[in-house]
């Protein structure tokens, strides 16, 4: 049997003297599957290699989404940093009832502060930093009013109506794919800065756009979960993915990330949030008295119960050391244990997020929603679902 040929030649005709190059097949073929079906209809493949080879640009060939998206993140982090004011009005633990203080957290601070933990650690483990906060400025884009006991006041009315589910992590996802429009204005502001850009490049970037979206659809920041792996999936099983988040119950807490910079997003979320709902509920004075059960949690994130008490004094409250504190032993923490193929957090500091989250929701949620909020806005929620299905 005559051996497979491994190279195909390759010419360049039309410049002033005649080029001749050996292309490995496997070449050849990389770009016909990246560019299939549009190749044979749109593009030539020699004048896509003639790019490649003149102007060694490797990525249009390459499958490494950050090779593709990295040189572009300024564009996309433009587009999307118009729907991050939003989020300056959507809460966190502490609810809209009343006049907030303006330092107390909102999403917007929250998906600040996030950004920022996930792109230290991202650094530090050898990942795509640049791609984690860009992931974690938009992660809450869909979220409720009222937290998340409004997006299960809206998902628990939907459901009695046969209508689905609503979950935060599709809707924002949804939102910026379908009524924002993300993909096409990323790829016309691309265009507008680089206007001699081929268009294989840019087909190239619209395909690995959805690996953002993909980090934003499959956070769940109610989990604490411990270890994390980037699962293998394309564009299309992403798209079932979000549809089956509104029509299966559960399915938003069962999908895992596509990328690991994706899977660090998930936990940069709940580092966030955890010690600075503490601090909010102290700034709100709904934690009124620190008792021994918070004393105890703290001193395990290494706050000794003088410490705290100096911290939280009503005549100079450092509030943000605090929050600091436990963010800065859960990111060493989570540094520790990771690596470029799995985003891990060890068993002991899982528990102690996890005793202080589950100590704020006794101590905030209960106190601001629970005894009356409950009892109002599922029922108006679902009234004016039934009043919008007769039009």
């Amino acid at each position: 049997m005559e051996e497979e040929e491994k190279e195909v030649k390759f010419r360049i005709i039309g410049a002033e003297e005649k080029k001749e190059y050996n292309i490995p097949k496997e070449v050849v073929d990389q770009v016909r599957t990246l560019l299939n079906p549009y190749i044979s209809e749109k593009y030539n493949v020699n004048e896509v290699l003639t790019e490649i080879i003149e102007k060694s640009e490797t990525y249009y060939i390459t499958k490494d989404y950050n090779a593709i998206l990295t040189q572009y993140l300024k564009y996309i982090k433009e587009i999307l940093g118009q729907y991050t004011d939003r989020l300056e009005n959507v809460t966190m633990m502490i609810k809209i009832v009343r006049k907030s203080i303006s330092t107390t957290t909102n999403r917007k601070i929250h998906s600040a502060a996030a950004a920022k933990i996930g792109q230290d650690m991202a650094k530090k483990i050898g990942i795509n930093a640049d791609l984690t906060a860009v992931m974690l400025k938009i992660h809450d884009n869909g979220h409720t009013p009222y937290g998340h006991d409004g997006e299960q006041w809206i998902s628990d009315a939907l459901q009695s109506m046969g209508l689905g589910y609503l979950w935060h992590n599709a809707e924002g996802t949804r939102r910026l794919l379908y009524r924002e429009n993300f993909y096409e204005k990323v790829i016309e502001k691309i265009k507008e800065e680089n206007p001699d850009i081929k268009p294989w490049h840019l087909e190239a970037i619209r395909k690995n756009l959805w690996v953002i979206l993909d980090g934003v659809l499959t956070h769940n920041g109610e989990a604490t979960g411990r270890i994390f792996k980037p699962v293998k999936k394309d564009e299309k099983e992403f798209q079932e993915e979000l549809l089956r988040c509104y029509t299966e119950e559960g399915e938003d807490k069962k999908i895992m990330p596509a990328t690991i910079e994706g899977c660090l997003l998930r936990i940069s979320d709940i580092i966030s949030y955890a010690g600075r709902d503490f601090v909010d509920g102290i700034r709100e004075k709904i934690i009124t008295e620190v008792d021994s059960e918070y004393i105890s949690i703290f001193k395990d994130f290494g706050i000794t119960s003088e410490e705290l008490r100096t911290l939280i004094e009503i005549d100079s409250p450092n509030y943000e050391e605090i929050a600091r504190r436990i963010e800065e032993a859960a990111k060493q923490d989570v540094i520790a244990n990771s690596d470029k193929t799995k985003i891990e957090m060890s068993q002991e500091m899982a528990e102690k997020l996890y005793r202080l989250r589950q100590k704020n929701n006794r101590a905030i949620v209960s106190k601001v929603t629970r005894e009356t909020e409950r009892n109002i806005f599922p029922m108006a929620i679902k009234n004016i679902i039934k009043e919008g299905k007769k039009y």
